[in-house]
């Protein structure tokens, strides 16, 4: 079941609540990481030694474009984070700009339960 973001507002507040589990995740699993500032084009930062070896990017519809990444994975390890079910969609994508292989996934899936 695919969920539909209508406004700029839900985008962001989506945006913040993933950033903020995966980043809780990956602290979970050891590694070092931080929400990245404005100015950077990722979401979150994987760092060692106060150097970043990762970028992770969250991906929340089907019009962004993902040609940026190609510029990205030359300096360090990316990730994308994107809604469970979408990895041949995603996948697809990546085999047209030539990063098959050089991007690895993070996916989710989210369930609402009201009570």
């Amino acid at each position: 079941m695919s969920t539909e973001i209508k406004s700029i507002d839900e985008k962001k507040i989506l945006r913040d609540l993933m950033k903020s589990v995966i980043h809780k995740k990956l602290y979970e699993r050891g590694i070092k990481c931080e929400v990245a500032g404005e100015g950077e084009k990722a979401d979150i930062l994987l760092k060692s030694s106060g150097i970043t070896i990762g970028k992770v990017f969250i991906i929340l519809s089907d019009d962004d474009d993902l040609s940026f990444l190609k510029g990205e994975s030359e300096n360090s390890q990316v990730y994308i984070a994107f809604e469970k079910g979408r990895e041949k969609e995603i996948t697809s994508k990546l085999l047209s700009l030539g990063l098959a292989g050089k991007i690895k996934f993070i996916t989710w899936e989210i369930k609402i339960n009201f009570q």
